[in-house]
């Protein structure tokens, strides 16, 4: 299993070859609401027109306040990029 830093290093690495910008947006693996703000930043920093699909498959999503939270997150993120 790779740690979230080394997936983010790789995210970066991505968005900064040539020709990423052809790309309509991607899929964030097991979103969550701590992860998930850095993912999106990383993402809207390179090109604010990205898609972001985060994929929710964590036991969390069993509970409601980690719904609640993530859903909070996922909106806040949302908010940011139409700034």
């Amino acid at each position: 299993m790779y740690s979230f830093d080394y997936v983010i290093e790789v995210a970066e690495q991505v968005l900064a070859m040539d020709g990423v910008k052809k790309l309509r947006g991607f899929v964030v693996p097991k979103a969550d609401p701590d992860t998930y703000a850095d993912w999106a930043a990383s993402i809207t920093e390179c090109d604010s027109s990205f898609r972001i699909m985060p994929i929710l498959e964590s036991r969390g999503m069993n509970d409601y306040s980690y719904r609640k939270d993530l859903l909070e997150v996922l909106a806040a993120s949302r908010a940011s990029s139409k700034d």
